[in-house]
């Protein structure tokens, strides 16, 4: 028979994970970057494991005080895509 700690083990080990991106420069910090921590909560709530990937340290430091996974991404400075761009980049990615 297993204990508590076992079956609690065994139960996170098998939690599906959600990864949750947020492309935040360092010095935003309001709503829209409260949301995905916001949103992780929720979705722990469900029996899932989620992860807060952002650059902005502001961010990270909220997931962390809300006990959320957490991971210290890249800032893709790309923040507005024109057609020109999606249709060029496979070619830029060849040229490299």
């Amino acid at each position: 028979m297993g204990t508590a700690s076992d079956t609690k083990a065994s139960s996170s080990l098998t939690r599906p994970n959600i990864l949750i991106i947020r492309n935040a420069n360092s010095y935003d910090f309001g709503g829209a970057e409260r949301f995905p921590v916001d949103l992780a909560v929720e979705i722990r709530k469900h029996g899932y494991s989620p992860t807060v990937v952002s650059r902005s340290s502001r961010l990270l430091a909220y997931a962390s005080s809300q006990s959320i996974a957490r991971v210290r991404g890249w800032w893709w400075s790309w923040q507005n895509f024109s057609v020109a761009r999606i249709i060029l980049f496979p070619f830029y990615l060849l040229w490299q």
